[in-house]
């Protein structure tokens, strides 16, 4: 009975029970290939750029209704929101399949920085508006007017998602010196 034991013991030993400790789970599954990671990366990033343009519009329309202030910073803001907009639309949408990443790489990867790039643009240009949104809800004449205080929650929103997609991009949000 004793060698039994024994055996049944040495069999275990050999044989281990359970996952190997010295091997993590996560490197026995394969990396994404560069092509991949692009197009996911250029799927990812178009939507939240598109949510981000929808968003800039509505900001827009909010900046252009009849219930703002007749202010020449509004003007301003109108601009920037509008740039914002116009600097990302070329990013919306995503690619196909991911055959065609593979089939253009080089093009997507340099389509994905480009993207990054326009995003960064309409951060700083959506930041630059929300800073004169700000400036004008905190007006006390303006403490009342509902549609200011929308314009500027639309555009935090816009440049959260901006920072989100140029993350989901791979690049890196870009701090201005002026912020």
């Amino acid at each position: 009975m004793i060698i039994k034991i024994l055996a049944f013991c040495s069999l275990i030993a050999l044989l281990g029970c359970g996952k190997s400790a010295g091997v993590p789970e996560s490197s026995t599954k394969a990396s994404p290939s560069p092509e991949q990671l692009v197009y996911e990366q250029l799927r990812s990033g178009s939507i939240q750029l598109d949510a981000a343009s929808q968003i800039l519009a509505e900001a827009l329309e909010v900046a252009n209704s009849k219930t703002m202030p007749k202010d020449e910073a509004l003007g301003e803001l109108r601009d920037l929101v509008d740039g914002a907009g116009a600097s990302i639309a070329d990013f919306v949408e995503p690619p196909k399949d991911l055959q065609e990443v593979q089939a253009k790489f080089a093009e997507f990867d340099d389509t994905r920085l480009k993207s990054v790039e326009a995003a960064n643009d309409a951060i700083h240009a959506t930041a630059d508006a929300l800073e004169i949104a700000e400036v004008l809800r905190e007006d006390p004449a303006n403490e009342k007017n509902a549609d200011l205080h929308d314009l500027a929650d639309l555009l935090a929103e816009a440049k959260q998602n901006l920072r989100d997609a140029i993350i989901t991009l791979g690049g890196k949000v870009e701090v201005d010196a002026s912020q």
